[in-house]
């Protein structure tokens, strides 16, 4: 359940029985054959209003400077990803002012012919995707004087490669951004063998579409909370609409209001899903120690600071760092995260929230730091996009349609899922009109992939598969 509601586990717990995760910010001692674990560091925020947004915006780049070059301390050849997003380019516009002799960064994208139907249909039927970065990357580059290469991934690579992906990652994760991530950490290896890459910015300035999601459910906590309570429990009987999840979602603290639901499976959907679960499902019951101690960490902070401080303890650990580096470490490759260094978080963390997250603008400070850099402005006010990818096109076709439906319909799914609320969600998609409402709300994307990693993982652990992955040598 855990899983299906967030894509990642947000605590200690793997799939594993009795193996347990290291949680970020403490270390084990083990004393007369006893094991406990302490804590050596909490985020804390210490918001410090007497310095307006210009101003943090140059203490931001030069700390963010700083910390770059330090990163750059190697006995090889270092390079950096580049997305053509505003975190990747920072990175490398950085590097590139520290080398005359110039960086090389390594950007990837998406090889699509053959699908042109698709992709003309998701485009220009009231469908928003962007399939291909690359041009932003290589414009990028081009203007930061920048060598840049890169690699196109095709729809069949893409999904062939999703067995070994999970492998890499020891435990199922659900995000598609994590194919790209290989495919770039491939290209790189052969040419360097440390590079340095964005992650951390969004959690640390507020770059995330969730922040402004919680700034509306701010609006809405004001409401008395058993008249949320009443509306949610309404809203979760009633049949799909426009507003339910908003409804539901609002029906209690900001730790229920905090799940990515246009991502994820929501509560009432898992047990739908799962086979023989009858909940209940409550997914606010594990991030609500997180936002109990982001109260603490934040002093009482806004809705959106104690969100960030949630993300920085769950989802970043266990999900954008961890795929970064499963990815990069899948190659060999050493992958840095300089907006991750101490100072650059100690810079943050005074921040005020009207310097990360406003009603026009994520990020705000990091974004007026690189109009100080000089960048274009379509780079600097670049909105946020996740890491895309074409999936949700490329699950309408038969190569996807073919080789999901396998899985869906395996031993392995019969065991854990109602295979036929799975089937009718892959069916759903694959005939869903994207020029309407109706047709948009059938698109479950990131529920079906979810999915199918997690079945992914369990062959290449526990399947026939995982023969080829048995280790080489034997230990006593």
């Amino acid at each position: 359940p855990q899983y299906l509601c967030f894509e990642y586990m947000n605590d200690s717990q793997t799939m594993f029985k009795d193996v347990h995760k290291m949680t970020p910010g403490h270390f084990m001692v083990l004393k007369d054959g006893k094991a406990t674990i302490e804590c050596f560091y909490k985020i804390t925020y210490k918001i410090d209003r007497s310095k307006g947004l210009e101003e943090w915006a140059d203490i931001i780049k030069d700390t963010f400077d700083e910390s770059v070059r330090a990163h750059e301390i190697a006995d090889v050849e270092i390079g950096s990803f580049l997305s053509g997003g505003i975190d990747s380019s920072l990175a490398a516009y950085c590097m590139g002012q520290h080398h005359d002799e110039g960086v090389k960064t390594f950007s990837v994208g998406y090889d699509i012919t053959g699908s042109e139907e698709q992709r003309d249909k998701a485009e220009n039927a009231g469908f928003k995707i962007k399939l291909d970065e690359l041009k932003d990357a290589r414009e990028f580059a081009e203007w930061a004087g920048l060598s840049n290469k890169d690699v196109q991934v095709t729809a069949k690579e893409f999904l062939d490669i999703v067995p070994t992906e999970q492998y890499h990652m020891d435990e199922p994760l659900g995000a598609p951004s994590a194919i790209p991530l290989y495919f770039v950490s491939q290209l790189a290896s052969k040419e360097v063998k440390v590079v340095q890459s964005g992650e951390g910015a969004d959690e640390l300035f507020g770059g995330y579409w969730i922040y402004h999601d919680q700034y509306e459910f701010s609006k809405y906590f004001k409401v008395p909370r058993a008249l949320r309570a009443a509306g949610g429990a309404v809203a979760q009987k009633l049949p799909p609409f426009h507003g339910r999840h908003f409804a539901m979602r609002g029906s209690g603290g900001p730790e229920k209001s905090y799940q990515r639901a246009c991502m994820n499976y929501m509560w009432d959907e898992v047990p739908n899903v799962l086979k023989g679960y009858n909940g209940p499902c409550k997914p606010w019951e594990w991030c609500k120690p997180h936002f109990d101690e982001a109260a603490v960490q934040t002093g009482g902070g806004d809705v959106i600071t104690q969100t960030q401080y949630v993300d920085m303890v769950s989802y970043m650990p266990y999900d954008i760092c961890l795929k970064a580096d499963r990815m990069s470490m899948a190659h060999s490759l050493e992958l840095r995260v300089p907006f991750l260094d101490k100072k650059v978080l100690d810079v943050a963390l005074q921040l005020p929230t009207d310097c990360r997250v406003t009603d026009e603008h994520s990020k705000y400070a990091l974004r007026r730091a690189a109009a100080h850099l000089g960048f274009p402005q379509k780079v600097a006010d670049m909105p946020k996009q996740p890491f895309i990818t074409p999936l949700t096109v490329w699950l309408q076709t038969d190569l996807y349609y073919e080789r999901i439906k396998e899985a869906f319909t395996s031993p392995a799914a019969h065991e854990f899922f109602n295979v036929d609320y799975l089937m009718k969600m892959l069916n759903d998609h694959r005939s869903a009109d994207f020029s309407t409402q109706e047709g948009r709300s059938k698109l479950k994307m990131m529920r079906i992939w979810n999915v199918y990693c997690f079945l992914c993982w369990y062959e290449v652990f526990f399947g026939e598969t995982s023969k080829q992955y048995a280790p080489k040598t034997q230990v006593a």
